[in-house]
């Protein structure tokens, strides 16, 4: 092998089908260069060869460009309608000895390399199983724990789809968790996926509702490496089996445009601010750009509104953290009621 080196340009004064067919030969030719022989198996014994193509590698192997410069300096470079035959035909006679003559990549091992693989091998599968038994062994714990905890889940049967076993779980635990606010709980199906989707109006916010509803979808999406993935947990396969999942999951709650409205006049009133609809400016002084539907939708979105609630003001709350709760609520304004 050497390092790459510029060969002499070729010129062609042939037709265009006949300049083809020289350059697909000599195209080949050059393919050459990155041609190799693979050998795999063990030394002294059973062994196997292919050929691999290494589209990245720069070097040059000497034959090759030996085969290239001769047949270029006999055309003198230039394709003509009176030789393009011959130099196919002069690449195609020398291609069986270059592919014959291909560099070998040995990737045998030795007899002792092979025993201490095998070793290898025997002793990871051994982990594996270990690993597998206890998994196994930890979901049929947590099976147990969620069977005395939801005793009145259902049980999916061979006509019920996995999303259609999730979403009847989740309506039944959102019903109790929630008395007071109605649910309308879907599942659909597509092509290499599913779903479950909820609605309600009022009530709860939505995070109180993810924190009951997102163990029923096992589509995970890790931000740090960009990766999808289906959660293989102890956790999720025991949730699986007593309640059932769905690959999405997912919630909306809805605000009647008239509460939407009425704590944006509030806000506006508190902040001494015209009520200009959503075209209110400076809700906060004149570094806030947000409109005023920003700051009524995260007002919202951190607060429950229990039934028949009668919204008579707004309030400015501290917050802290919430000894009960063991959480951290975020200082804002809050609709009393």
């Amino acid at each position: 092998m050497t390092n790459p080196t510029a060969q002499p340009k070729w010129t062609s004064t042939a037709g265009p089908l006949q300049t083809k067919a020289v350059q697909r030969a000599l195209g080949e030719l050059t393919t050459e260069h990155k041609q190799f022989i693979q050998l795999d198996g063990i030394v002294g014994g059973p062994e196997s060869r292919h050929s691999y193509c290494s589209l990245f590698s720069q070097a040059k192997r000497d034959d090759v460009t030996a085969a290239e410069t001769l047949i270029g300096e006999q055309f003198g470079y230039a394709i003509t309608s009176e030789n393009h035959k011959r130099i196919i035909a002069a690449v195609t006679a020398a291609m069986p000895t270059l592919i014959n003559d291909r560099p070998i990549d040995d990737k045998r091992r030795t007899p002792a390399e092979e025993s201490l693989r095998l070793q290898q091998v025997a002793t990871d599968s051994q982990q594996r199983k270990r690993e597998q038994e206890a998994h196994n062994a930890e979901v049929l714990r947590i099976v147990g724990e969620l069977n005395l905890q939801y005793p009145w889940a259902k049980t999916r049967d061979d006509s019920m789809s996995r999303q259609a076993h999730a979403a009847a779980n989740l309506r039944q635990e959102l019903t109790i968790a929630f008395p007071n606010t109605k649910f309308s709980v879907r599942s659909d199906s597509a092509s290499m996926t599913n779903s479950v989707n909820y609605r309600w109006s009022l009530g709860p916010t939505a995070k109180d509702v993810a924190g009951i509803a997102d163990k029923y979808e096992y589509g995970r999406f890790d931000g740090m490496q960009d990766l999808a993935f289906n959660d293989s947990s102890a956790f999720g396969e025991a949730v699986e089996q007593v309640l059932g999942r769905a690959k999405y999951v997912s919630g909306s709650r809805e605000i009647p445009a008239e509460i939407h409205e009425q704590i944006g006049r509030l806000l506006c009133e508190v902040q001494q601010v015209e009520f200009a609809r959503n075209y209110t400016q400076h809700l906060f002084g004149q570094g806030d750009s947000r409109c005023l539907s920003d700051h009524v939708n995260e007002l919202v979105a951190r607060t429950s509104f229990p039934p028949n609630t009668e919204i008579t003001g707004i309030v400015y709350v501290e917050g802290g953290r919430d000894e009960t709760t063991k959480e951290y609520a975020q200082s804002g304004y809050q609709p009393s009621h």
